[in-house]
């Protein structure tokens, strides 16, 4: 097998195992939504492109509030370079915003419910 042929089938591998994760449209992209976990067993959420890499962690691990989270809940990262394209995280209905969350530092990292 050539180098592009290896290439295509990489391609098409990962578009197999992308359109099987919930996903999102932001502008003209979709953005499909990984979810893993920190050293700590705690959730995190990662934002993939189509071509599988990472775009950003929506996720926050803040160890010392974990136990303010309950099954499916992790704090969400909507500030800094989140600020964006968490709105439209949230807004494309795959995540709740339980109205609850943490001061960490300068931000209050709210609770977000997965709904996926």
């Amino acid at each position: 097998m050539d180098k592009m042929e290896a290439r295509r089938q990489a391609k098409q591998m990962m578009r197999k195992h992308l359109s099987k994760m919930p996903h999102y449209k932001w502008g003209k992209d979709t953005y499909y939504i990984e979810q893993t976990y920190y050293a700590d067993s705690n959730a995190a959420i990662r934002i993939l492109m189509e071509s599988g890499e990472t775009w950003g962690m929506l996720s926050a691990n803040i160890p010392m509030w974990a136990g303010l989270l309950k099954p499916g809940q992790f704090f969400a990262k909507t500030w800094s370079e989140n600020e964006d394209w968490s709105k439209a995280a949230l807004a494309s209905g795959l995540f709740i915003d339980t109205g609850e969350g943490c001061l960490t530092g300068f931000v209050r990292a709210p609770i977000w419910q997965m709904n996926f």
